[in-house]
């Protein structure tokens, strides 16, 4: 197949996996240095105790969610990042809707991705 391309073809794509291979690279080292990170913070490594969170999950929590002083229990942290159903009660009658998008995007985000074999 390679010898139905044209030259001009295979210089260009050669150039492409040059590209991808840089790239690729730098994601490695941006990797080693968010682990590395996440293994110095005493947040992070409390936060990758859990299962499915793992040293990106566990920096961004640190860095985008307020203490936890803030929240009075894991109820009100799930409603602050979003994955909460909307509720429409009235009159002692719970109506509960579909899941909000509101909340913190990036780590919601996250966390589905984590969820997700």
């Amino acid at each position: 197949m390679a010898s139905s391309l044209p030259e001009a073809a295979h210089s260009m794509f050669r150039l492409m996996l040059d590209l991808f291979a840089g790239l690729n690279g730098n994601i490695a080292d941006l990797d080693k240095e968010i682990a590395r990170r996440a293994r110095e913070d005493e947040v992070s490594c409390r936060l990758m105790t859990v299962p499915g969170i793992g040293p990106i999950s566990a920096t961004a929590i640190a860095a985008l969610a307020p203490p936890a002083e803030t929240f009075a229990k894991g109820r009100d942290f799930a409603a602050w990042l979003g994955p909460t159903p909307l509720q429409r009660s009235t009159g002692g009658k719970q109506k509960l809707g579909a899941t909000s998008k509101m909340g913190e995007r990036t780590l919601r985000r996250l966390l589905i991705m984590a969820a997700v074999p």
